[in-house]
């Protein structure tokens, strides 16, 4: 039986951490095995049936690259990071011969060129590309270097979508492999607080972070100036974002005193936290995913198709994979703040185009190749290849 350790920070701001504990939670053959190894904070996986198998280990390599990379020329943070990597190698390969692991997974570009180097030795080494990363943003890691390391040391590049994929220019690599999160379609959860509060509304959901990244300034002004064009309509925007630190309180605050200075606040709800995907997407009619960074995937408008949930999204590259154009949903050509409202109104104001597309988003998120079966088959395929 092979067995595959995968490897992720287990700190909640980093967004792979939800995305392996879907594959340990869901993925069951008989012929592999999977064990997941955190760093930065233990990791927990509820539902998963061995809690044996998920480990901690005090990894500081990519810490200290950052600390590094943000103070440069710290000679303290340098010697660290050089210590560390070697440190870091030796207590994994260690560590996984120990757990006779035969294949390494790792989900963060950084751990990538880091940690490629255990393919020399003996393991197989998986790198899985989450994002679409910037090739001027790979913290003073000369991109085509990078690129030379995950591509030499890895035996397979897996990608959440086209667009993960294509910023590395190796389209026609062989060792590219395309496996979207797969997603855990659920029935919809009782949720009779926010049932009460747009109950005979049209409602506009986000589901974002308090980062201006993420697009939370553009959808303030997407807000303010919907009901500049269109005061009477009888249309709820919701927000759904949780706080995870004190800058994001500060954005938060000057998110929320924009809608008051301009006489929306009214027209808008606010949650800080859902468990789940299925206590809100049920109940709303459309989703604006108004991010202003690139994505990989988007889970999110995923999870609103499910419920037949139409999107509207800014170009953030991903999702070209779920929405087709004017068909389930539009992407917008730009961040351009009119071209948002229209595109929101023209899908609230004509009834005939919004069913035509929520039954086709419907259908794109229950497609096999979403699904979380199919996502695990591949990786399966995948494990038993190499």
């Amino acid at each position: 039986m092979k067995t595959i350790a995968h490897i992720v920070c287990g700190q909640t701001k980093v967004g792979a951490i939800s995305s392996v504990k879907r594959i340990i939670r869901n993925y069951s053959f008989d012929d592999t095995k999977l064990i997941l190894i955190s760093y930065g904070a233990p990791a927990t996986v509820p539902g998963y049936p061995h809690p044996e198998d998920v480990y901690f280990l005090n990894l500081k390599n990519t810490e200290y690259y950052e600390k590094y990379f943000a103070q440069k020329w710290n000679l303290v943070y340098l010697f660290l990071t050089v210590f560390s990597f070697f440190t870091d190698i030796f207590k994994l390969s260690a560590f996984c011969r120990k757990q006779n692991v035969s294949i390494i997974h790792v989900h963060h570009y950084i751990d990538a060129f880091h940690y490629c180097i255990l393919s020399l030795f003996g393991f197989k080494f998986v790198t899985h590309i989450r994002g679409v990363l910037n090739r001027k943003l790979f913290l003073g890691i000369p991109f085509v270097l990078y690129r030379f390391f995950i591509y030499r040391f890895s035996d397979a590049v897996v990608g959440i979508s086209k667009a993960s994929l294509s910023v590395l220019g190796k389209e026609n690599n062989p060792k590219n492999v395309i496996i979207y999160n797969g997603l855990e379609g659920k029935e919809a959860s009782p949720n009779e607080e926010l049932q009460k509060e747009v109950e005979g509304s049209f409602v506009v959901a986000s589901v974002i972070r308090f980062k201006k990244g993420k697009g939370i300034f553009f959808l303030a002004e997407t807000v303010v100036e919907f009901f500049r064009k269109h005061p009477s309509e009888n249309l709820k925007f919701l927000l759904i974002a949780p706080i995870q630190n004190d800058e994001e309180k500060v954005c938060r605050n000057q998110f929320l005193q924009i809608l008051k200075d301009h006489g929306v606040y009214d027209r808008f709800l606010y949650f800080d936290y859902f468990p789940d995907y299925t206590y809100f997407m049920p109940y709303i009619d459309l989703l604006f995913h108004p991010t202003l960074e690139r994505e990989g995937f988007g889970n999110v408008v995923l999870e609103a198709n499910w419920f037949g949930k139409p999107v509207v999204s800014t170009p953030c590259l991903g999702v070209n994979d779920i929405i087709e154009q004017g068909v389930s949903g539009y992407i917008l050509s730009s961040t351009d703040v009119q071209e948002a409202v229209d595109c929101i109104y023209r899908v609230y104001a004509d009834k005939d185009l919004y069913a035509s597309l929520s039954d086709r988003s419907y259908a794109i998120a229950h497609l096999p190749k979403f699904s979380i079966a199919e996502s695990m088959r591949s990786l399966h395929t995948l494990y038993t290849s190499i």
